[in-house]
């Protein structure tokens, strides 16, 4: 098989295993309510890498066009971050 397909593959086999996770961490009660925002935002955030990256074609892109397509992923990551410190800050123990 081409190698570039075999990364694809392995790449979309990764984003479903993320995803298993992601749905297991749903119905999990061993974490505090906090510490679920939190994996699911940090799993959310790799995913994005990962397409971004190998799916989107960023890997192989010229530096600005990567620096124009990370600036979006800085501002999902400050607006996360925000989200982060509104819970641990407001959210009733």
């Amino acid at each position: 098989m081409n190698s570039a397909i075999t990364n694809k593959l392995n790449i979309f086999i990764t984003l479903l295993v993320i995803t298993a996770v992601q749905i297991g961490l749903s119905y999990a009660d061993f974490l505090a309510p906090v510490g679920h925002i939190i994996a699911a935002l940090l799993l959310a955030a790799s995913e994005t890498i990962l397409v971004g990256l190998f799916f989107m074609g960023l890997k192989n892109d010229d530096r600005l066009l990567r620096t124009t397509a990370l600036f979006p992923f800085v501002l999902f990551c400050i607006m996360n971050g925000a989200l982060v410190l509104d819970v641990l800050i407001f959210m009733k123990h």
